[in-house]
């Protein structure tokens, strides 16, 4: 029975490492498109998604929210998904020899390097941030951008100090030597 709880455990871990790496990775598309709709100066934009159909022309601004609130959203799904790797990691500490066979598991939190970690958290936040000075710069007003900005951080900023603070226990994977 407890080998069973394991393999349960070990497979919940590779899928919230899936679920993160897809969350920060649309996250950053989301960024992506909140910065290109802020070097939009058109009033309105078009939305043509083959599946869906054409829709008529939106209200640039509620376009940029709406790419803002996808981008916090799957910021907080990515940290929530980062939080449970590592409590699932937590629970399988006293097996590291398991723990670093599923740390060798592709994805981002799982790199050896944590500069390469530590980036893909920072990318999004800073193209959020490019594109709120851009917003900035074509509107004066800017009573509570700082707080709005503050608020953007929170899930990004989360998912960078989880990143640093891996309990994952990341080597680097042996070299392999052929003998003829």
């Amino acid at each position: 029975m407890e080998k069973d709880a394991e393999d349960i455990l070990i497979e919940n871990l590779k899928e919230t490492l899936k679920q993160f790496q897809s969350y920060l990775v649309w996250g950053i598309i989301a960024s992506i498109s909140y910065y290109l709709l802020t070097l939009n100066k058109s009033a309105t934009t078009n939305l043509n998604l083959p599946v869906i159909g054409s829709m008529e022309a939106i209200d640039i601004n509620f376009a940029r929210l709406v790419s803002l609130s996808i981008y916090w959203i799957l910021g907080w799904m990515a940290g929530y998904a980062l939080e449970r790797t590592e409590r699932i990691t937590l629970k399988l500490y006293h097996r590291k020899e398991i723990l670093k066979a599923v740390a060798t598991y592709p994805s981002i939190a799982t790199e050896i390097y944590p500069i390469v970690r530590i980036f893909a958290g920072l990318l999004p936040i800073v193209i959020m941030c490019l594109g709120r000075i851009e917003s900035w710069n074509n509107n004066s007003r800017t009573d509570s951008q700082i707080f709005k900005i503050a608020m953007l951080l929170a899930p990004y900023l989360t998912i960078i100090i989880l990143l640093f603070r891996s309990s994952l226990p990341l080597d680097k994977p042996e070299k392999i030597k052929i003998e003829r």
